[in-house]
């Protein structure tokens, strides 16, 4: 993981998920783990990024109090045997120690289906879920 890539909140939600799913591995050994800490894109498949004719677009939002977000829509006309896909995102970015950083990922296609889109809450969610377990 690249930490320069994130605020520091949450890069450190995103190294104490990793080091608590480290944990979990040695605890319970073959488990699958945290899955979603894997799957920003595609959730549970093969990435968008290998359709050879994928295209992405990316709108920037209005920069408002060192913040902004990056609408992110990657068109996958090979997407077999789905047909043609849109993978809809949302990276939201916090202006920090000199530059733009990741501070939240929201998938918008899990947000249309009901699931939470919030890599963030995620992360807090499933670190509070082991707060009692952790030595």
């Amino acid at each position: 993981m690249d930490a320069k890539a994130f605020s520091t909140d949450f890069g450190t939600l995103l190294k104490i998920a990793f080091l608590i799913d480290d944990w979990d591995q040695v605890k319970n050994p073959g488990d699958i783990g945290w899955e979603f800490l894997a799957y920003w894109y595609a959730g549970n498949g093969d990435s968008p990024l290998d359709d050879p004719n994928h295209t992405i677009e990316y709108k920037i939002g209005r920069v408002q109090d060192g913040r902004t977000t990056v609408d992110i829509s990657i068109h996958t006309p090979g997407w077999l045997p789905y047909g043609p896909e849109y993978h809809r995102f949302t990276m939201c970015l916090v202006y920090e120690n000199d530059a733009w950083r990741i501070d939240d990922w929201l998938n918008k296609d899990f947000e249309e289906r009901g699931f939470n889109p919030s890599m963030r809450k995620d992360l807090k969610d499933c670190i509070k879920s082991f707060e009692k377990e952790i030595p």
